[in-house]
């Protein structure tokens, strides 16, 4: 019996909401095929509080690419020291000078995880 391994690139759009009852919301990321297509936060909240908001879009987009077993990648305008850390917490690694790729079942640091 040969056995290959299944697999489904990962497509999906999330929100992220200051609240319940809130209808804006403060943050979106769009998923096609293993792309992160986009990750998008609004601008007039605190800065820790974007941070926060980037950490929540990233975990759940890694949580979701590793239970369907997708390898996903993403494409930076600009990249710099700062954004490639944040990156690498949640296994991705950089492959071209503005790709970063991750492999599906790449650890999530305690760091990550609270």
């Amino acid at each position: 019996m040969i056995r290959r391994p299944v697999f489904q690139l990962l497509t999906a759009t999330y929100q992220i909401f200051e609240s319940e009852d809130s209808e804006v919301p403060v943050g979106k990321a769009m998923v096609t095929d293993g792309l992160i297509q986009s990750l998008m936060l609004k601008t007039d909240a605190p800065e820790h509080f974007l941070g926060q908001i980037l950490n929540r879009l990233v975990r759940s987009i890694c949580e979701d690419a590793d239970r369907y077993n997708s390898n996903l990648s993403i494409k930076v305008a600009e990249v710099d020291d700062r954004l490639t850390r944040f990156l690498e917490r949640f296994g991705f690694r950089r492959t071209a000078p503005d790709i970063y790729k991750r492999t599906s079942g790449s650890s999530l640091p305690p760091s990550v995880i609270y």
